[in-house]
Order: C-alpha cells, then sequence, then structure tokens
C-alpha cells in the first residue's frame, strides 16, 4: 500500500480523516477546521485574554507524526511539541482568529510580549516574529 511522507498508509490516512471534526474553541465559538491544506492537522484549541478581552482565539496544527507522538504524552507533550516549532522542524503552525479589533502592531506586540519570558532564542527571533505578524496581517 502506497505511503505519505509521514510513512502513513493512504487506508490508514482516509480512515483519520473520514473521523476527523472542527473544533470550536469554548470562550470566542471560533471554529477552527481539523485540516489545514498543507496537510497539517488540528491538535486543539485555546484563547488568549488579556484582562477580561477575548483577544484572539488559537488553534495548533501538527503533522501526523507529532500527533501520534502527543497521543502517547501528556499535556505536556503537546507545550513541548509547541516550544519546538522551528524552521528546522516545519511540523506545527498556529492559527490565529481575532476576535477583539485591534491593529496588526497591537496585537503582534501583545503576542511577542506573551512568548518573550518562555522563549530562549535570540531576542531577534522575537523581533523577526512581530514584524512577520504585521506583514501577514497587511497582506
Amino acid at each position: 500500500e502506497e505511503q505519505d511522507d509521514e510513512g502513513l498508509s493512504s487506508s490508514l490516512q482516509n480512515a483519520v480523516e473520514s473521523n476527523m471534526k472542527s473544533i470550536q474553541e469554548y470562550a470566542t465559538s471560533v471554529t477552527f477546521a481539523p485540516k489545514l491544506e498543507d496537510g497539517l492537522y488540528l491538535a486543539g484549541a485555546g484563547v488568549r485574554k488579556k484582562s477580561i478581552v477575548k483577544v484572539y482565539a488559537v488553534a495548533m496544527y501538527s503533522s501526523p507524526i507529532v500527533l501520534q507522538a502527543l497521543s502517547r504524552e501528556s499535556t505536556s507533550g503537546m507545550r513541548t511539541a509547541a516550544r519546538s516549532f522551528s524552521p528546522a522542524s516545519p511540523s506545527t503552525t498556529f492559527v490565529l482568529e481575532m476576535t477583539y479589533s485591534a491593529g496588526a502592531e497591537k496585537i503582534a506586540g501583545a503576542i511577542a510580549e506573551s512568548v518573550k519570558p518562555r522563549y530562549n532564542g535570540s531576542p531577534s527571533d522575537i523581533n523577526e516574529l512581530e514584524a512577520l505578524i504585521v506583514k501577514t496581517n497587511v497582506v
């Protein structure tokens, strides 16, 4: 049987995909699709709050290999996968759905502020993330 890049058989992939469902983030009622066009699958969703304001809903999408590893671990496994996101391992991505009207610069700053205390890499990476968010929002 034919296998994809992740080593999954097409019948297993079809079986998994036939059981996938969208997830509605509870606090914001934003619904996220079970699969992205680039083949990443929905792992979970949450909300970013600033004080009592629900700023955005966020979903984490990962490759089947990452999801398989996560299914054997606890929530800390998801945390590890999310924190190991880098260009060297592009198997995880995040989708943000804004629920509060704010400018791209303000949102980018809030995300950068949230990431800084937990990120051990170069501070220039945070600046690059901020610039990417603003650039993506403008397009």
